[in-house]
């Protein structure tokens, strides 16, 4: 508590409250009490201190109260949260809090189970672990009781399960090793705690406080030379630029917090093209994008959310304000990553069903037999599949991702809609997302060439987005 109460008065705005009020102090009260500087003591004032001062603790001390009640809040919800396993523990099988897992107990485990402790494997069948937190492997592994050769790292060994995995298929027996920070898992755990994470907002305001610093610093002894020259006072022009100093935070406030807010409206707005067939711009086809990406159930993706923050933009398309209301939803096909698509089947108030997909490239290709030209509805036949490959190509080129939106009108029953329903399908257009690489990546990557580190890609893009942004990144790199 008493590091939470500390760091919430460390912050670069509460120094610059502090070096206003610490002048403040001199000139409003020292110097006209003592009457060195000034010939008129009537002038002192604690006025502006007292309200500085106020100011700081009062932010201070709501950052704290926000900060510990959020982390008590978040104790209280963990408490409400019964993670159980099933053990054996002298003979007897029971079922008991994650946390209560010691050494020796032999755990039961099966398809969805997390893994408590580091165990090592007993019995299996067709047991698989996915252990992605861990190695960063998005494949599960199989798990063994028969391996005992010798590997040079505890992650190769087949019969050790460890903490942080869980399982995806099969079951098994494991013997509890480690628990707790001893296991792998709590090493990581430790290494990564050390160090308190610095939230994005907190570093824009820091960021934009130190701008605001760097003003002052310049802004002050420019108003006092200039006001000096005119005035011939030295002591009214210096308190002068206090002024200036003490007027302009209040008034760079508003901007600190909108700024920093806004970063991350900016960076989800990556949505640049909603293309027809033809390659121009489409309100319908944002139309659909919305209608797909908002009715969908599962884990809504950065694309997903540009296109949901694209289509609510009132000042560009107040048409699509509150469409969600005008359609309801009936059935969905999930994403899957050997379709690498997802359907939505909505009803518009007229009663009219119609299916909106949308995917990559190539999967989307495969499944429409129609596309909506100029001239209408028309069969895709070589021509046009050309031209829309050529137009993708021409998007990744300038490093644009590109998915690929289409419609079918009254498709299949609810109760017989399947992945198998998504053929001869109408093409709509392209949806294009600019994902630029961080401003850092270059400076980063230049700090581990010259460290004598080898920098390898692994990507989901196709090859001409990851070659665009490898130029953008080299052009950054040849600038330092």
């Amino acid at each position: 508590m008493k590091a939470i109460f500390i760091s919430a008065f460390v912050n670069p705005f509460t120094a610059i409250l502090l070096i206003l009020a610490i002048v403040s102090t001199f000139t409003d009260m020292i110097f006209p009490y003592f009457s060195l500087f000034s010939s008129r003591p009537e002038n002192f004032t604690c006025a502006t201190v007292i309200i500085i001062v106020t100011m700081i603790m009062l932010s201070g001390l709501l950052r704290f109260v926000q900060e510990y009640r959020s982390g008590n809040a978040t104790t209280k919800l963990l408490a409400m949260i019964k993670t159980t396993c099933t053990v054996t523990r002298n003979g007897q099988e029971k079922d008991i809090d994650l946390n209560d897992v010691v050494v020796g107990d032999i755990v039961h485990l099966s398809a969805g189970n997390m893994i408590p402790a580091d165990l090592r494997i007993l019995e299996n069948t067709d047991l698989f672990v996915n252990r992605s937190e861990l190695t960063g492997e998005s494949r599960p592994v199989e798990k063994s009781a028969a391996d005992e050769t010798p590997k040079d790292q505890i992650t190769d060994y087949e019969n050790i399960a460890l903490m942080g995995s869980n399982v995806i298929s099969g079951r098994g027996l494991g013997l509890v090793i480690e628990v707790g920070s001893d296991t792998m898992f709590g090493s990581m755990a430790r290494a990564v705690a050390k160090e308190k994470v610095t939230t994005n907002f907190t570093k824009g305001v820091n960021s934009v406080s130190w701008v605001l610093i760097r003003f002052m610093m310049v802004m002050v002894p420019l108003v006092f030379l200039i006001n000096g020259l005119t005035k011939h006072d030295c002591l009214e022009t210096f308190l002068f630029g206090i002024s200036t100093a003490v007027g302009l935070t209040p008034e760079m406030l508003p901007m600190i917090v909108t700024t920093c807010l806004t970063k991350g409206a900016i960076a989800m707005s990556r949505l640049d093209c909603y293309w027809n067939i033809d390659g121009q711009a489409d309100d319908r086809v944002l139309r659909h994008a919305f209608l797909n990406s908002y009715f969908q159930t599962g884990y809504k993706n950065v694309m997903d959310k540009a296109i949901i923050a694209k289509a609510e933009d009132t000042e560009s398309h107040p048409e699509l304000q509150d469409l969600e209301n005008d359609y309801v939803k009936i059935d969905e096909i999930p994403f899957d990553f050997k379709r690498r698509r997802l359907s939505i089947v909505v009803k518009d108030p007229n009663g009219k069903r119609q299916m909106v997909t949308k995917g990559a490239v190539e999967e989307m290709l495969s499944v429409c037999s129609y596309a909506e030209t100029k001239t209408g509805i028309q069969l895709l036949n070589d021509a046009l599949q050309k031209q829309v490959k050529a137009t993708v190509d021409r998007l990744n080129d300038k490093g644009f991702r590109v998915l690929i939106l289409a419609q079918k009108t009254d498709p299949a029953p609810i109760d017989v809609l399947s992945a198998k329903n998504e053929k001869d399908i109408v093409l709509m257009g392209y949806l294009a997302f600019l994902d630029p690489p961080k401003e850092s990546t270059g400076r980063a990557l230049k700090a581990l060439l010259e460290h004598g580190v080898t920098t390898k890609i692994l990507t989901g893009d196709n090859d001409k987005v990851t070659a665009t942004v490898c130029q953008e990144v080299g052009r950054s790199v040849a600038c330092f």
